[in-house]
């Protein structure tokens, strides 16, 4: 919902960036939080991995492309994060 309502400040907050070589700054995410809208997403279901991580199958409609990914989501200091 950060995305949807372009908060990327909220949104990137739930991003664990695992890869320390990655690209994806804070000033890239925003980037592409204000220019490419998310118009719906959908949570299509889940599959455990363990009691600390999970992927999570999600509908995306991002600026009129619909794209079905899948994230890995794990606890990482007491919060659930999107690992990178």
């Amino acid at each position: 919902m950060s995305v949807q309502k372009k908060d990327a400040q909220e949104a990137y907050h739930l991003l664990y960036i695992q890869n320390k070589d990655s690209r994806l700054d804070f000033e890239t995410f925003k980037e592409t939080v204000i220019n490419d809208p998310l118009i719906k997403y959908k949570i299509m279901g889940y599959s455990k991995i363990d009691k600390e991580a999970y992927y999570v199958a999600v509908y995306v409609n991002k600026d009129g492309e619909e794209i079905d990914h899948k994230f890995y989501v794990r606890k990482i200091d007491d919060e659930w994060k999107i690992v990178f």
